[in-house]
């Protein structure tokens, strides 16, 4: 095994010594501020203390139509049907979603996929399951802007697809009920870096008609560990998603989370 030597831009004792004061940090930190850029104190402060608002929801093309079709399926009883993905994105993006339906009073089911078995993404047999549960409206996280074939076969058993997620979308999209994406090519929202869960909680803060920032008081916890998950750069959005979720999760009460923590020998506190 090769090891690299990771040398840092060189920092005068000067402007090193002004980030230590003005921040009161320690000289460690601030070479990494410094490396990345951050080397002045004003250009430091505004790094670590961001605190812009999130972009509204509704930028994301197609927003609208989602929040509308799911209010619909919520006012008239409809069984609606998550359908996420395997990897921890897809998990915390269907939990997300389940658990904000089922505070609306939602009929909501949920359906995860497996690696094994059905492999990635929407499939015809997970269709017909969910058919089983008498489902009208699926709302896909995680996956589903590849799935044409998929949602024409959803839409054939008279079951409307609204579709949310954040990989790179093709140019012909699923004759969805709505497509959310930010990578979709005719999307002209600001952040494009969202992982899956990103996505989901601003479609159900859409569908709320609240902003994002209240929406993460409730949900902050599974958007920063999905984002983590999947890698997104830590960076705008993603940033204050994750530093949101790291503040909630010593006081975040949720078996399934206790129960890796345990087992990981993690104390969250």
């Amino acid at each position: 095994m090769t090891f690299r030597r990771w040398n840092a831009p060189t920092l005068s004792d000067e402007k090193l010594n002004s980030l230590c004061k003005e921040l009161n940090i320690g000289r460690l930190t601030a070479r990494v501020l410094a490396a990345r850029g951050y080397d002045t104190p004003e250009k430091a402060l505004s790094f670590l203390n961001e605190e812009k608002s999130f972009s509204s929801p509704f930028d994301l093309k197609d927003m609208d139509k989602a929040a509308a079709r799911i209010n619909e399926a919520i006012e008239n009883d409809e069984v609606i049907a998550v359908f996420g993905d395997y990897d921890v994105d897809g998990v915390t993006s269907t939990a997300l979603m389940y658990f904000y339906l089922q505070g609306c009073g939602a009929r909501v089911v949920c359906s995860l996929p497996t690696r094994e078995s059905t492999g990635y993404g929407l499939s015809a047999a997970a269709i017909d399951k969910m058919k089983q549960y008498d489902v009208s409206l699926i709302i896909t996280v995680d996956n589903g802007v590849s799935a044409k074939d998929e949602v024409a076969y959803a839409k054939s058993l008279g079951i409307d697809t609204v579709v949310c997620d954040h990989h790179h979308a093709p140019l012909e999209l699923p004759d969805a009920a709505a497509v959310v994406d930010p990578l979709r090519a005719d999307d002209e929202s600001e952040f494009k870096q969202l992982a899956g869960v990103g996505v989901a909680l601003k479609l159900a803060a859409a569908c709320e008609g609240c902003g994002v920032d209240e929406m993460l008081e409730l949900y902050s916890v599974y958007a920063a560990i999905g984002t983590v998950s999947d890698i997104m750069p830590l960076t705008g959005e993603n940033r204050r998603i994750v530093k949101a979720g790291l503040e909630a999760l010593p006081y975040f009460e949720n078996e399934g989370l206790a129960a890796l923590c345990e087992l990981s020998g993690i104390d969250p506190s």
